[in-house]
């Protein structure tokens, strides 16, 4: 029977193929869910069609573990407390099964030390990969909101700038046709310039939550 494994999170989940379907190892599912006595609900929850019996392979060699079929696999993740288990359902429902039922991506069981290692290394830098891009949204996220906050400008667009005494909307104009690019330390303040043309300030609004402290002041150019 074929195998393959899935990465969640940091967590394997180990997949093989019956009867042309997935199978999903009970044991992987029910640590993801964090489902404690994992044997008793499977007895409870699932139905017999909904769970079986597959050699599966582990470091301490082949060993006969739970799996559960696509439906049991949706009767566990509705069992589960745990906040994240729709996203995983998603995970799931989104990536894993269609990549599947796409590629025929499932592992032949008889792979060699060398194979083994390499599958191991694949996943170490997909989980890599997927830790650091998460840590790079998240800090692009909290740049963005910072700098939707001081974007949100406190004084009509029209106002005169108090450096050139003309008016704010020919500095953007200039500004732009000189095709200059805008430094880092200055992103606020440009975009404090720009919202106004746009009908943005009403959604910023809307989508951020109330801010903790005060509003930023006006920039003056």
């Amino acid at each position: 029977m074929n195998e393959i494994v899935k990465v969640y999170k940091n967590s394997p989940i180990r997949i093989v193929e019956k009867d042309g379907e997935p199978w999903f190892v009970a044991k992987d599912v029910c640590n993801i869910l964090e489902i404690k006595n994992s044997r008793d609900t499977l007895n409870k929850c699932l139905d017999e069609d909904e769970r079986g019996v597959d050699i599966i392979y582990t470091p301490g060699g082949n060993q006969e573990m739970t799996i559960v079929s696509e439906a049991g696999l949706y009767s566990l993740i509705l069992r589960s407390r745990k906040p994240e288990a729709k996203a995983f359902k998603r995970w799931v429902t989104h990536e894993v099964l269609p990549s599947i039922r796409k590629t025929g991506a499932y592992l032949s069981p008889g792979m060699s030390n060398e194979q083994v290692k390499a599958l191991v290394a694949t996943l170490e830098e997909e989980v890599y990969r997927r830790i650091q891009a998460e840590n790079r949204l998240a800090k692009l996220e909290a740049h963005a909101e910072k700098l939707a906050r001081a974007a949100i400008p406190a004084t009509p667009f029209g106002e005169l700038s108090q450096k050139t005494g003309r008016p704010r909307t020919c500095l953007v104009r200039n500004y732009l046709r000189s095709g200059q690019e805008v430094k880092p330390e200055h992103f606020g303040a440009y975009i404090q310039l720009l919202l106004p043309l746009y009908t943005a300030r009403e959604l910023l609004l809307d989508a951020l939550p109330a801010p903790t402290s005060a509003p930023a002041a006006s920039v003056s150019c």
